[in-house]
């Protein structure tokens, strides 16, 4: 047996490919299937895709049978698009196993697209007959619920980052890098010598702009505005992979032919898909480009999607680019693949925001355009990201998955990733709170992981402050004070009175992280004093504190702080901050009368209270009377009835008299 030998498998096997929508899907499998017929283990193939799609215009091409079957995506949010988007499934798989077992395979090799879905859960079911082998490819950081699904049928996972191991649902994943085709890898990436096959000036600037096969509205349109801008540059050509996407919702082609019309005028062809300034052609426009990997070799710079494989294909070439994730998708692992490598010095990345009114993505164009402005004149610039690209290029991917494939189908041990090892991302989402406790650490922060991730959940939080859901508003509500985003606290106050609960907790707490006093505090705080929820005053007087010089002694409030300071019944969460408070605007006489009641209270956090409140004072110099201080500090109780490995209580105490004693 080759079990036995260790001669590996015959050459030749059938090869059943799978995976499609987008050519980020399609791509994968071709290659894969390149890798192995170069390696001499494949021989026959057969594509099976979904009609429209991506793999419609793409498989033919590559003189590889293409046969489709039906299938549907998960996207929808309602449990009845749900349950439909099952039916298909299931009804795909029916088709799917009648076109398995006319081919035969002995392998099936799916890279994700939810037409994976029906055709593994079909190979799964004839496993058994055919003992063929299932290979699941997935390129993403995060996989999509599809690709979960397909890895539990699958006897190897082969994944382009690490750490997506943790979210895979078996854990037979194999890390191996993206399967970009094996042009990607030479070493002829000769830029001028791609420019003069494409006809293009050996001394223009390049800019390669594709949202993918399918194109992306967002970055069409931001491309059409700012193509006169850019027309200026005297060497700049814009080449724009426009996409193949046809129907109700968006025709690629015929809307960006319209924008470029209205932006351009007289200066765009539509026919032609060109656009020129004189004699100079500095726009060139493409249903679809055929021959990518040439565009890229002769790019300058590229603005593209951050699906994995459009990553891989940079960085394999060593391309500058303003990565323009997709966002919306499951686990925003589009954005995650961008920053991922942004974060490493390797792109810029731009960020699209939903529109509230259209519900559309868009894209600032303002700022893009001043993004490539500042590239196209930064030449030290783009050699460091060239430098830093080529770096996070992952080269020995095609004798990784010959390895693993050959293990599969000889029935072998793989070395498989452990499952144990959970993403920083993860570690830092994984609650919320984490989240926001990480952002609040490192606001003013300037590594490249800390400016991303404010860039990003500063767009994000704009989406959940418009949610209908109040759990998601919250959400919101927290990272406006992580993230000090002024612009939104008048949100916050305009709104504070119909919030319940925890939100107005909440959003009193992200004001008191202001960088700077707002005149309509004075009203929140007024509010918060007089809410039924304890936790909420206690966030009122703590903004309050925060604020109290600006704030300029209102009566009112510091009347209402005294009231709840005395109040017998209130929680002592909120006398106690009451109490701190209180240093700030009596002087020491009255604080200290005030205090008296407080000096040997059985509480110990009044106790504690009290004796923040005077350290605060200090700092302060809110004290002209430092020896009164001084004889009321020596009368204090410091024991405590609390059993901890330290007293908080004497700690304060000490903390207390060394500031006294420094004052002498």
């Amino acid at each position: 047996m080759n079990e036995a030998k260790g001669t590996g498998p015959e050459p030749g096997k059938r090869v059943l490919l799978t995976g499609g929508g987008t050519g980020g899907h399609v791509y994968p499998s071709l290659a894969i299937y390149d890798l192995l017929k170069r390696a001499g283990i494949a021989g026959e193939a057969l594509y099976l895709g979904v009609r429209g799609r991506a793999e419609e215009q793409i498989v033919p091409r590559h003189g590889i049978p293409l046969k489709f079957v039906p299938s549907a995506p998960f996207a929808e949010t309602s449990l009845f698009s749900k349950l439909l988007a099952l039916l298909v499934v299931f009804r795909g798989a029916l088709v799917a196993g009648v076109r398995i077992l006319r081919f035969r395979p002995a392998l099936v090799v799916a890279s994700g697209g939810y037409v994976s879905a029906p055709v593994i859960l079909a190979a799964f079911l004839l496993k058994p007959f055919l003992r063929l082998r299932i290979v699941v490819d997935e390129q993403n950081l995060v996989p999509g619920l599809l690709n979960k699904f397909a890895s539990l049928f699958a006897d190897v996972v082969l994944i382009s980052f690490t750490e997506t191991a943790y979210f895979i649902w078996n854990n037979r994943c194999v890390a191996t890098g993206y399967p970009v085709r094996a042009e990607y890898l030479a070493h002829d990436v000769d830029r001028s010598a791609a420019k003069r096959r494409l006809g293009m000036p050996e001394d223009a600037f390049v800019l390669l702009v594709t949202g993918g096969s399918m194109g992306a509205r967002s970055i069409n349109r931001a491309v059409a505005r700012l193509a006169p801008a850019l027309s200026e540059h005297p060497q700049l050509l814009i080449v724009h992979g426009i996409g193949m996407a046809q129907g109700s919702s968006y025709d690629a082609l015929a809307d960006t032919s319209k924008q470029l019309s209205e932006t351009l005028r007289s200066r765009f062809d539509p026919e032609t898909l060109t656009a020129s300034e004189g004699d100079r052609v500095f726009y060139r426009g493409y249903a679809y480009l055929d021959n990518l990997f040439d565009y890229q070799k002769a790019a300058d710079l590229v603005i593209s999607r951050s699906g994995a494989g459009s990553l891989a294909e940079i960085l394999a070439l060593g391309r500058a680019s303003i990565l323009i994730p997709k966002r919306g998708l499951p686990g925003d692992h589009q954005e995650m693949n961008a920053i991922s490598v942004a974060e490493r010095g390797a792109a810029e990345v731009f960020f699209e925001r939903r529109d509230p009114e259209t519900k559309e993505d868009v894209i600032r164009d303002d700022l893009l355009g001043r993004m490539i402005r500042k590239l196209v004149s930064s030449p030290e610039r783009l050699a460091e990201f060239e430098r830093d690209a080529r770096s996070e290029a992952e080269l020995d991917v095609g004798r990784k998955i010959v390895d693993t494939v050959r293990k599969v189908l000889d029935r072998r041990p793989i070395d498989f990733v452990p499952q144990v090892s959970e993403p920083r991302s993860v570690r830092i989402q994984r609650q919320f709170d984490s989240l926001v406790s990480y952002l609040d650490r490192t606001r003013r922060e300037t590594s490249r992981e800390a400016v991303l991730l404010r860039r990003f959940y500063g767009i994000k939080l704009e989406e959940w402050l418009r949610s209908p859901s109040f759990l998601t508003v919250n959400k919101g509500i927290k990272l406006i004070g992580a993230l000090a985003k002024e612009e939104h606290y008048p949100f916050l106050c305009e709104r504070f009175p119909t919030f319940e609960g925890y939100l107005k907790r909440n959003a009193l707490l992200a004001l008191a992280k202001a960088e700077r006093y707002h005149r309509s505090f004075e009203d929140v705080i007024r509010r918060g004093l007089a809410d039924g929820y304890y936790e909420t005053r206690v966030a009122a007087i703590a903004l309050y504190r925060t604020f109290a010089r600006e704030l300029r002694a209102p009566a009112d409030i510091e009347a209402r702080i005294l009231v709840l300071m005395g109040r017998k019944r209130e929680a002592w969460e909120v006398r106690a901050e009451a109490i701190k408070a209180s240093a700030l605007f009596l002087d020491e006489q009255a604080f200290l009368g005030a205090m008296t009641r407080f000096r040997a209270a059985r509480n110990v956090r009044a106790r504690e209270a009290v004796l923040e409140a005077i350290s605060n004072g200090l700092r302060e110099d809110a004290f002209e009377d430092i020896t009164s201080v001084r004889v009321f500090v020596k009368r204090m109780l410091i024991t405590t009835s609390e059993f901890k490995p330290h007293f908080l209580v004497r700690a304060r105490y000490v903390r207390v008299v060394e500031q006294l004693e420094r004052m002498r």
